[in-house]
């Protein structure tokens, strides 16, 4: 296997999906093409058809994998700043930036910005709570757009949920309109 190799055995073994092998291939900027060689040169079957899918997704949502290089291109990375205070600024900042461009993909960039990739996310992470017993009042840190939010108001007695960036509550906010049990502030990060 090439420099990806790590990403591609995860994937080949299970340990992460589709979607997130493929964001964490593209987004450093591995071409497609490599993925039509590595499917090629796979060294058995099974492999070479998880590859083949792998492909397929990566073609079935072009306009997704344009949404990540847009959100790239607009600074989708933070983390250099040694100071909490404009790190804290910084996120807030890329935050507001990737949240104009693909609300789904803002919160959740292997989603390529499609909603029943979100959807799906969001279901698992909910029945996970579920099965947890854990939907009597929540408090969700880094809300993004209130997807959480949105997909545990029917079952949860309150969510309370809370973002740096004003752009991500506002889209909270305005998916989140219908539901009189959750709440949703932009707050210092610190």
């Amino acid at each position: 296997m090439m420099a990806d190799g790590p990403v591609l055995e995860a994937y080949l073994s299970g340990a992460i999906s589709a979607p997130v092998a493929l964001m964490r291939l593209l987004l450093p900027g591995t071409p497609p093409a490599a993925l039509e060689r590595q499917a090629a040169a796979a060294p058995d079957a099974a492999a070479g058809e998880r590859l083949r899918r792998l492909l397929d997704l990566a073609r079935q949502h072009r306009d997704g994998l344009g949404l990540l290089e847009r959100m790239v291109q607009a600074g989708a990375a933070h983390g250099d700043e040694a100071n909490p205070a404009a790190a804290i600024a910084a996120s807030r900042a890329m935050f507001d930036r990737l949240v104009a461009i693909s609300p789904e993909a803002s919160v959740a960039a292997y989603t390529l910005g499609d909603a029943g990739l979100l959807r799906a996310a969001t279901d698992e992470l909910v029945g996970w709570l579920e099965r947890q017993d854990l939907l009597s009042g929540l408090l969700d840190l880094g809300c993004g757009i209130g997807r959480l939010a949105a997909a545990l108001a029917p079952q949860a007695a309150k969510v309370t949920g809370l973002d740096v960036s004003p752009g991500m509550i506002a889209a909270a906010r305005q998916r989140c309109g219908g539901y009189g049990n959750l709440r949703f502030a932009v707050s210092s990060g610190s």
